[in-house]
């Protein structure tokens, strides 16, 4: 049956059509309202004024200017699949699986790759390869590094550990130390030849107190600018305690 419109077939069994313009109703015991079109497009912007998001001239999803809240936690690219998830989390995460990042603690968040923040309320915030697992506990980047202790923090580098609660590992240790030694080093007026000995630089040295090579005599009281020679740290040693003296051999004063 049609009960109205223009240019409507109901060529199905027991099909209706109420009204409207070029309806085709087919199959057997089929209905169509008229104005279909017109109906799905007012319930369409009906449901779309009732979400708090527009979409742009671009395809994007604008959200309204309004606080949002996640009680779960959000995830910004793919969700990984080897992480249980923590409560009221956040990860940003390109790549599923044992590369994921992984925020497991409850408050918990991930940035970088491959991290994971195990401790409740830890963070890693860059990197590659870092794990939090203390409460509180952050990695800010680096590879490899592991803040274990409560309240502990790794700044970079790599394969640093913070191991104890409230403890901090500042990322190039090893380059600090080495660049530290090296300008050290360049300002004593020794330096070390292949076999580990001591050469002194082609200079002029004063030593006001005195000098003992060897060893140091305990019951001696040097006196000033001496020198001594002695192989023994016992009542044998040499001993020159007077002012200006020097003694070699052994067991002499």
């Amino acid at each position: 049956s049609i009960s109205g419109g223009s240019e409507n077939t109901a060529s199905g069994e027991s099909s209706s059509v109420s009204g409207g313009s070029s309806k085709v109703v087919s199959s057997d015991n089929a209905s169509v309202f008229g104005g279909e079109d017109n109906f799905e497009k007012e319930l369409k912007s009906n449901i779309l004024s009732d979400i708090p998001f527009t979409k742009d001239a671009e395809g994007w999803w604008v959200a309204d200017v309004a606080m949002f809240r996640f009680p779960k936690g959000v995830v910004i690219g793919v969700k990984s699949s080897t992480c249980t998830y923590g409560e009221g989390t956040l990860s940003v995460n390109s790549v599923s699986g044992v590369s994921g990042n992984c925020p497991e603690g409850d408050g918990s968040v991930t940035f970088g790759r491959s991290n994971t923040a195990s401790g409740k309320w830890s963070s890693v915030l860059g990197g590659y390869g870092n794990t939090a697992s203390g409460k509180y506990a952050s990695v800010l980047g680096g590879s490899e590094n592991t803040a274990l202790g409560d309240y502990s923090s790794v700044s970079g580098g790599s394969n640093n550990a913070a191991s104890s609660d409230g403890s901090s590992v500042y990322g190039g240790e090893d380059s600090l130390e080495k660049n530290l030694k090296s300008t050290i080093l360049s300002d004593i007026p020794f330096t070390q030849d292949a076999l580990g000995w001591w050469v002194a630089d082609m200079a002029m040295f004063r030593f006001p107190q005195g000098v003992v090579i060897g060893a140091r005599s305990s019951r001696c009281a040097y006196g000033d600018a001496t020198l001594s020679v002695s192989t023994k740290d016992d009542n044998f040693g040499n001993c020159p305690e007077g002012d200006g003296s020097v003694t070699f051999g052994r067991s002499n004063t």
